[in-house]
């Protein structure tokens, strides 16, 4: 049974099936190492007949092994594989969903946070900026704490923080504009993020809500401090 895996092709699921079955009779890790798993695991993923849906249906098969270790290392690995790709292919929700399978077998896994990370800031760069972008990022930063711990976590707030703002200022809906206007400045005063925000944005939403106090309301000192605030984010701007 060794030899003739080393020369199936893992592109049927009669070549899967005979793997299980050497799995399930051999004894680990004495006879089949994780190293001879990965090797066979190899061979499907590399397969160019392979589609996702074989792949799919294979980890299925996996699941039924019994030994726990063996299982979790061939999930994993066909869970990196479909996850990987997914990302490649900007399919961000079948990239999300892959790594989620493998944080539940290994919640420590860099590849699956790294992709979650790309996920989750690519749907942000994708968005229009709004409540409900922000409102999914709230629900994935509670879901996946570790986002916090890169520096993308308090520009995607930055932006949506002033898109929001800026967006409440045109529609006249000036608590929203002010709120989120506040977390703007909160975020920019305690982190280290200013060069890297977006100067336009900055310009718009400090121009928009200072010309709101100034024609709008006619309160001229609060429309200078607006401004004032504007140019210590960016100065060069002469809007």
């Amino acid at each position: 049974m060794f030899d003739k895996i080393n020369d199936l092709e893992f592109n049927s699921f009669e070549d899967i099936d005979y793997l299980l079955e050497l799995i399930e009779i051999a004894n680990y890790p004495e006879d089949y190492s994780l190293k001879n798993l990965e090797s066979s695991l190899f061979k499907i993923i590399n397969h160019d007949d392979n589609t996702n849906k074989f792949i799919e249906a294979s980890i299925e098969k996996f699941n039924t092994i019994k030994v726990e270790e063996v299982r979790n290392t061939a999930l994993e690995f066909l869970y990196e594989y479909l996850a990987k790709q997914a990302g490649t292919d900007e399919n961000l929700e079948d990239a999300l969903k892959y790594s989620d399978q493998i944080i539940n077998l290994n919640p420590n896994s860099k590849i699956a946070q790294r992709i979650i990370e790309y996920v989750c800031f690519r749907k942000i760069a994708l968005s229009t900026f709004n409540k409900e972008t922000l409102s999914e990022f709230e629900k994935n930063i509670i879901k996946y704490p570790f986002l916090k711990s890169n520096n993308r976590y308090y520009l995607a707030l930055a932006h949506l923080y002033g898109n929001i703002s800026l967006d409440s200022f045109v529609n006249k809906a000036i608590e929203s504009a002010q709120l989120y206007l506040k977390k703007l400045e909160n975020l920019l005063d305690n982190n280290d993020i200013i060069d890297e925000v977006s100067k336009k944005l900055i310009s718009d939403v400090y121009t928009k809500a200072g010309n709101y106090y100034y024609y709008y309301k006619e309160q001229h000192k609060s429309a200078y401090a607006i401004y004032s605030k504007g140019l210590t984010y960016a100065p060069n701007d002469n809007g």
